[in-house]
């Protein structure tokens, strides 16, 4: 028989609780293949159980599982090879410093760890176990030591060393040397590039993060667009600059309106930041401003229903031109965002938005030919909206216009209230 049989009978047995059986099903496939490593590794690995089930209650039986776990994977760990560790190698060292920490003994579980790495740098699987194991004690000055003592004698080669070291500097607030650490791993495997990339994003969002919170506004944007250059789109850098404007807005719209004019200035790709300008060019009266802002904004997201309908209401409600254009746009935006909102696979809070923009479009469509006394064309749009809108004062006003300029009602009412 294969090894596989032996280790899958006893793996079978152990699953029933007949672990003696167990036992023997891995001695006997010892038995023809004596130094098959995952035998080896599967006889420890039931030690190992049968320790953590019985040392509670029986500490001398438990003792001597222990023992039989340890000595098996020493003898999968200490044998002979080149310089790489096999697979169940390394999985032996992980699993002699598991052992130790089920005994509380960190020291002999780290030594564990680091005999390996020093073996093969290579072996990334250790890296984890070390790094949560020295972390939880706060040593990690001596992790970061270790590291870039492997990282040197690597000289460039193993990416591992390199990320996990940047990773204990980060957490070190040791910034520029993580971002050097991750930038040399990247540069030692570029599989690391993606991941390196969000790190370093990473180390500049946490140097924002302490600037903003010692009330320095610029120097903690430059830090949150630093990490957006390394990483486009890194949530906590965008969160970060969100936090910075909120905070901005909350003092006045012209505070606002300087902020993300000074935002679009430095990063000039992200359509919501544009979108958050010209609203504030907007609420401050500097339509013009706001309509350039706009049409950036729909450049780089030429399917946003709310930019759109935005767009087209600065044309019709503040600058009274292009008209034709703002038609066009709340006819667009209505059906983009009606599309979406009739799609149940969307977000709900997404679904809600979208019903709440489109509604917002066709109210608009609706107020331009009550403008332009477009009347026969205003009133199925505006029909159609209060029936499934029927909380919109403006659209009630309309539809009175509309009906008594069409001679269907003689009450009067007026509103403009373009959204």
């Amino acid at each position: 028989q294969r090894p596989e049989a032996w280790i899958g009978r006893g793996q079978a047995q152990f699953n029933m609780y007949r672990f003696e059986e167990a036992l023997a099903s891995f001695e006997k496939g010892l038995g023809r293949f004596p130094r098959n490593e995952a035998l080896l590794a599967a006889k420890a690995d039931l030690h190992l159980s049968l320790y953590t089930n019985l040392r509670e209650q029986d500490e001398d039986a438990a003792s001597s599982h222990w023992d039989e776990a340890v000595a098996g994977y020493r003898s999968i760990a200490e044998s002979a090879g080149g310089d790489t560790l096999s697979r169940y190698q390394a999985y032996s060292y992980q699993k002699i410093a598991e052992a130790h920490r089920w005994r509380e003994d960190l020291e002999a579980a780290r030594s564990a760890l680091t005999e390996g790495i020093e073996r093969d740098a290579s072996a990334s699987g250790l890296y984890g176990p070390l790094y949560s194991a020295m972390s939880s004690e706060d040593r990690l000055d001596e992790l970061a030591g270790f590291l870039r003592q492997v990282a040197e004698r690597q000289a460039g080669r193993e990416a591992t060393p390199m990320w996990y070291l940047g990773y204990t500097e980060l957490q070190r607030e040791n910034w520029d040397a993580a971002i050097e650490a991750y930038r040399r791993s990247a540069q030692a495997n570029p599989e690391f590039t993606a991941g390196a990339r969000s790190q370093i994003a990473e180390c500049f969002v946490s140097q924002g993060a302490r600037a903003q919170a010692d009330g320095d506004t610029e120097m903690a944007l430059s830090y949150y667009l630093r990490a957006l250059d390394a990483d486009p789109g890194h949530d906590s850098a965008v969160q970060g600059v969100g936090s910075l404007g909120a905070s901005q807005v909350s003092e006045s719209n012209e505070a606002g309106r300087r902020f993300f004019a000074k935002v679009t200035s430095m990063y000039e790709d992200r359509a919501d930041w544009w979108n958050n300008y010209a609203f504030f060019c907007r609420e401050t009266g500097k339509y013009e401003e706001s309509y350039q802002a706009y049409e950036r904004a729909l450049e780089l997201a030429p399917n946003d229903a709310r930019i759109i309908n935005d767009l087209a209401l600065i044309l019709l409600y503040h600058l009274d031109r292009d008209l034709d254009r703002a038609e066009d746009m709340f006819y667009r935006s209505w059906r983009l965002g009606r599309d979406v909102y009739e799609d149940s696979t969307q977000d709900p809070a997404v679904r809600d938005e979208a019903f709440i923009t489109f509604g917002d479009a066709m109210e608009n469509l609706v107020l331009l030919y009550v403008q332009q006394e477009r009347w026969e064309e205003a009133k199925p749009i505006c029909d159609e909206l209060l029936e499934i809108q029927p909380q919109r004062p403006a659209a009630v006003q309309y539809r009175r216009r509309i009906e008594q300029a069409l001679g269907e009602d003689k009450s009067s009412g007026d509103g403009d209230d373009g959204r």
